[in-house]
């Protein structure tokens, strides 16, 4: 099946627990994040001439030339092979996890209805699988129509982001009701300041936290003025901007007194280890540090 891919992404699972998948029917993506997007990066080097060979690529705004587009293999672009691969699904025994357009974002207002279309009739074909999408576009007319066996995933770094969130899952509760609705911090570029209340009253059911890792020159240039992150080592010449703990705590409480389970990503054990054991005593996060500083990770 074309595109489909096993990934090491830690809370991408098949309904059974082993490691899932990812799919990319839209690659590219129009949001400013473009300092600390890590699909921009591989669309740019490891994955520039695959990406470049996608001609089938969104209309360019008037102040972008056709030619500039195409000559940019992080311009959003449709995979109608991969498309069929979501059919080929339908055939499948084997439940599957799916990451959908983990290199791309579905839900963009420059998405034609028709590419929409064709991915969710698609999905809708796969029912007995699950996908994820995660998205930092909060369209209620795109995720409105998400088909029923997507898990609805919102990418939040600081609190205006959370706060939309937020009055987008208020302002549909019904629309939710059955399905799995869940958060993204990562990276923390600022105090999310997550309440327990608005997670319940919003639907939420399940938050995820991480931070943005790489080489230390990358990351340098993505610190810039943000002085609250700290840059740390981690596995070698790897680098890890942490946020401050208070920020992760404010998340650990709200979802621990909300009764949502909490996944923290395995780059937060770069914090400093008094950091760690200060949550631990705080009985936040449940870390033991003669485990590798693990956090437990659950998924509902």
């Amino acid at each position: 099946m074309k595109g489909i891919n096993k990934t090491a992404i830690p809370w991408v699972k098949n309904p059974d627990g082993s490691q899932g998948y990812t799919l990319s029917p839209v690659t590219g993506c129009q949001n400013p994040c473009r300092f600390y997007c890590y699909a921009r990066q591989l669309a740019n080097t490891r994955l520039k001439n695959v990406y470049l060979h996608g001609d089938n690529i969104v209309a360019p705004i008037p102040q972008i030339l056709s030619s500039v587009a195409k000559a940019d293999p992080f311009h959003p672009r449709f995979w109608k092979e991969r498309v069929e691969t979501l059919h080929q699904m339908a055939r499948s025994k084997k439940r599957m996890g799916v990451f959908l357009c983990d290199m791309g974002e579905i839900a963009g207002p420059w998405i034609p209805a028709d590419w929409l279309m064709d991915i969710f009739e698609g999905i809708e074909a796969a029912s007995q699988h699950r996908f994820y999408i995660l998205s930092k576009c909060y369209n209620a007319q795109v995720v409105l129509n998400y088909p029923r066996n997507v898990w609805v995933g919102f990418s939040v770094t600081c609190k205006a982001q959370y706060q939309m969130v937020m009055e987008l899952c208020r302002t549909y509760p019904d629309d939710y009701s059955k399905r799995i609705r869940f958060l993204s911090v990562e990276p923390f570029l600022g105090d999310i300041d997550m309440d327990a209340d608005e997670l319940q009253a919003a639907g939420i059911k399940w938050v995820i936290a991480g931070a943005l890792s790489g080489t230390r020159k990358t990351l340098e240039d993505v610190m810039g003025t943000k002085t609250e992150l700290r840059l740390r080592p981690w596995h070698g010449t790897k680098m890890v901007l942490v946020q401050k703990v208070e920020w992760l705590s404010k998340v650990a409480e709200a979802t621990k007194k909300a009764g949502i389970p909490l996944f923290c990503k395995p780059e937060l054990e770069a914090m400093p280890i008094k950091d760690i054991i200060d949550l631990r005593k705080m009985k936040l996060l449940d870390i033991d540090p003669e485990k590798n500083l693990r956090f437990p990770q659950g998924i509902p």
